[in-house]
This record gives C-alpha cells, sequence and structure tokens, in this order.
C-alpha cells in the first residue's frame, strides 16, 4: 500500500500543471477575446501612459490593477482600481486615487483550444465609480473579434464609454485594430492601431495613435506591451499589461 501511494504521488507531479495563461492578451491597448477558465483567478496590472495629450498637453501615467475570476468558461468578472498621476500647462501635478468598479468579459465561444473556432467574438460592459467626482458614474460598453489562423492573430475593437453626472454628460467612441504573428511558441510580435473620439465633452480628450506591440507568455505569466505613436493629439502613449494565474 505505501510503494502503491509512492507511485500515485510520483505520477502527479510528473502531470504537467494546467495551461494557467488562458487570459492572456497579445496586445496593449486592445482588447483581446481569450478568457480565464471557470473557477481559475488570475491578477492583471494595466501600466498606461498619455504623453502630451490636447492643446493643454497633459501628460498621465495610471496604475490598474484587477483580479479576475473566471465564472464560467467563457465569462469572467474583473474587479480594477486604479491609480492616476497627471500634469498639464494649465493645472499643476496631482495623483488620486481615480476609480474603482467592476467589469464582466463574455465571450461568445467556446475557449477551447481544440474546439474554438478561428473567429471569436466577446462583449465587455463596465462600471467604474469615479473617486474624484463624487457624482459621477462611468459606463462603458465594447465588442472585440478576433480572428487566429496558424500565427497570425487579428483583433478589431469599438465601444462606447459614458460618464454619467446630473450637471452633463460626456460620451467617448474608442477602438482600434492589430494584428499579432507567432515568433515562437511563447514570443509574439505585432502591431496596433488604438483611437478615442469625444463624442460630446471635452475634446482634448481625443486622440489617435499607432505603433508596435509584443506578447511574451510563460506558463502562469503572460505580459503584452505596446508603443503607439500618436497620430492626433497626442505625443506618445506607451501600455504594458501583464497577469498572472493562480
Amino acid at each position: 500500500m505505501r510503494l502503491r501511494l509512492v507511485v500515485s504521488a510520483a505520477a502527479l507531479a510528473l502531470i504537467p500543471a494546467r495551461a494557467a495563461h488562458a487570459g492572456l492578451s497579445r496586445f496593449g491597448w486592445l482588447l483581446d477575446t481569450d478568457v480565464i477558465p471557470e473557477r481559475a483567478v488570475e491578477l492583471e496590472q494595466w501600466t498606461t501612459e498619455e504623453d502630451q495629450q490636447g492643446a493643454a498637453n497633459r501628460d498621465e501615467t495610471t496604475l490598474s490593477w484587477a483580479p479576475v475570476i473566471g465564472i464560467t468558461d467563457r465569462l469572467e468578472l474583473a474587479l480594477p482600481v486604479e491609480w492616476t498621476w497627471e500634469a498639464s500647462d494649465t493645472a499643476g501635478a496631482r495623483t488620486a486615487f481615480t476609480r474603482f468598479g467592476g467589469e464582466l468579459r463574455w465571450r461568445l465561444v467556446t475557449n477551447d483550444p481544440v474546439d474554438a473556432p478561428a473567429f471569436a467574438p466577446l462583449v465587455r460592459v463596465a462600471v467604474n465609480r469615479l473617486v474624484t467626482e463624487r457624482d459621477a458614474l462611468e459606463v462603458a460598453g465594447d465588442i472585440a473579434g478576433s480572428y487566429h489562423c496558424g500565427r497570425v492573430h487579428v483583433v478589431a475593437n469599438a465601444g462606447v464609454l459614458q460618464v454619467v453626472q446630473p450637471d452633463a454628460n460626456a460620451t467617448t467612441a474608442r477602438g482600434g485594430a492589430g494584428v499579432s504573428l507567432g515568433v515562437t511558441d511563447e514570443l509574439r510580435l505585432g502591431a496596433e492601431a488604438f483611437a478615442q473620439l469625444a463624442l460630446t465633452g471635452d475634446s482634448d480628450e481625443s486622440w489617435v495613435a499607432a505603433g508596435p506591440n509584443l506578447a511574451w507568455n510563460h506558463g502562469r505569466f503572460w505580459i503584452a506591451a505596446a508603443l503607439p505613436v500618436g497620430l492626433y493629439q497626442i505625443r506618445v502613449a506607451p501600455r504594458v499589461t501583464w497577469a498572472i494565474a493562480f
């Protein structure tokens, strides 16, 4: 009996750990379509810069953290919190805890690597409390579609963000597209373009940028980064996202 237990334990130790990076993203700014498995948990971080944005040359650095929980194999829940440093020609520098909230990401087709179709759509809905604007609520909705063929992965996004306030609302459209090419089983290189356009509210919030990206995954860890260069109302907008699964 003792020998049998030792053999069983050794066999279990030799079984490779389940790949826990199913929620990985291959892009910096774009919403990808993978989600984590049911009951899995992942910690994600986004670090974002927006340099010399708008007429006031606003500089902004944002740090966001979010635990992500797999509700089903197609639906995950993220609970982000965010801190921001900003400065501009018209205002001094400040650092603030800016928002917290929740978002659902629903992949409309299976995420199983064997049965998943080449085209995969995803819907994201988010609601955030704006901490520094006590009477404001931020509501966002996005759709994403990806096409995967061999080492090529293409994504397109479209969405709307609405800031709801008693005296004035602000609406922003956002979206973009990108391509990611597998160089090795873990490393990917590509390019992406992203835009946000103020439909109502402050027109200085509008900008467009495009540039290279890279992504790397290794076991339970993945990281994606992009360096878009400004095409309209921004100089550069680098972003780094990483996550680790538990």
